[in-house]
């Protein structure tokens, strides 16, 4: 991505990551790992891998809130409520994990200093979204659901594109 920037003269923090499926989860291991300044992440039907990342603080329940790395992060998730490939909850495949998509976006929102509860709850044509918009780091998060499977919905670019540009 470096590299790209120099030769291109992009400015990174106008630069979005995306992935669908096993891109989705590239776009999240990147965002999470990625200590490199973007403008956000839009992760369609692919989530952020077990083993999560680990550090972080003990919560008032005993359990350990983990942290991405990388830091905060704008990042909009789009997911399919019926989606078998990768079901919200994750899978084992062999070897490896395909990660829990709320364990995911839990992990998210402490980094990002998020509060548990969405700041604002919509569902507006074919999407049902949660916001976290009062974020301490100010970096604020979106996930949104819609009927489908494992696919891309319409304007699925248009819709995660509009809410990054939208936000600080």
């Amino acid at each position: 991505m470096a590299d790209l920037a120099s030769k291109y003269s992009m400015d990174l923090t106008e630069t979005v990551v995306s992935g669908f499926s096993s891109g989705g989860s590239m776009a999240w291991y990147f965002s999470c790992y990625s200590q490199m300044p973007l403008g956000g992440v839009v992760a369609v039907a692919g989530g952020l891998r077990r083993p999560l990342p680990v550090g972080g603080e003990i919560q008032g329940d005993g359990s350990l809130a983990k942290n991405c790395p990388g830091g905060p992060r704008k990042l909009v998730h789009i997911h399919g409520f019926s989606d078998r490939q990768v079901p919200l909850e994750g899978r084992g495949i062999r070897s490896w994990h395909q990660g829990d998509v709320f364990e995911g976006l839990s992990v998210q929102r402490h980094t990002n200093q998020c509060g548990s509860r969405p700041d604002r709850v919509s569902a507006k044509g074919a999407y049902w979204c949660r916001e976290w918009t009062r974020c301490q780091s100010q970096v604020p998060i979106r996930f949104c659901l819609h009927a489908g499977g494992h696919g891309m919905p319409k304007n699925w670019l248009g819709e995660g594109l509009t809410w990054l540009q939208s936000r600080p």
